[in-house]
């Protein structure tokens, strides 16, 4: 061995860390304390609770000449076992979080054309897709908080893009497999919405 070189590392599991990377456009939402959701490559099915306890203050650039900057994620070990350290991860910090509030899958949701845009998504009446605008809030990677113009219990629909950007007011959609070219009727609860080739209708819900 190299003198002075490193013969060994010595991990103490007691305290487990994830280290993240935050993007610039992100990085002003997290804050210290902050609750996360973190799942591990090796376990996809398994999430552990954890939270923010340190934030970089300076950005680096990744592989694709991004800044993203270092976010430290506390583990919280208390109901969770960890036999191996070192691996690959993925964390969903909670920056902004609201209860009881209708939601929709964030691809049911389109963007008009207007010089000043405004946000709608397809209600399906008796068969027929009524356009209907709406007053977004939150959003995550996978719904967005409706504030208004749909409530809860109403079926939207949801994609694919391509189909359903060419989607008219009063135009008929009809119940069909996932992989076929219409829209799909389904009573499952938006929070749970498919973005599947066939597109999909889902029941809001909160």
């Amino acid at each position: 061995n190299i003198i002075g070189s490193s013969l060994m590392d010595v991990s103490d599991p007691s305290a487990v860390m994830a280290e993240v990377e935050v993007e610039e456009a992100d990085i002003l939402s997290v804050a210290i304390g902050q609750d996360a959701e973190i799942t591990m490559a090796a376990a996809p099915d398994t999430s552990f609770k954890g939270k923010v306890y340190s934030i970089a203050t300076t950005a680096r650039e990744d592989q694709n000449r991004r800044n993203t900057f270092l976010v430290k994620l506390l583990v919280d070990k208390e109901n969770a076992t960890f036999d191996r350290l070192a691996i690959n991860c993925r964390a969903e910090i909670f920056t902004n979080v609201v209860m009881d509030v209708v939601h929709v899958p964030v691809e049911a949701v389109l963007q008009s054309n207007d010089k000043k845009p405004t946000s709608y998504v397809f209600v399906v009446e008796d068969g027929i897709a009524k356009k209907r605008s709406i007053q977004s809030g939150i959003q995550t990677d996978t719904s967005i908080e409706i504030r208004s113009g749909v409530s809860e219990g109403a079926k939207i629909v949801t994609g694919p893009y391509r189909k359903l950007k060419n989607l008219r007011d009063s135009q008929s959609v009809m119940q069909q497999e996932a992989n076929s070219d219409g829209a799909r009727s389904d009573n499952d609860r938006s929070g749970r919405g498919r973005d599947d080739e066939g597109g999909v209708t889902a029941t809001v819900g909160n």
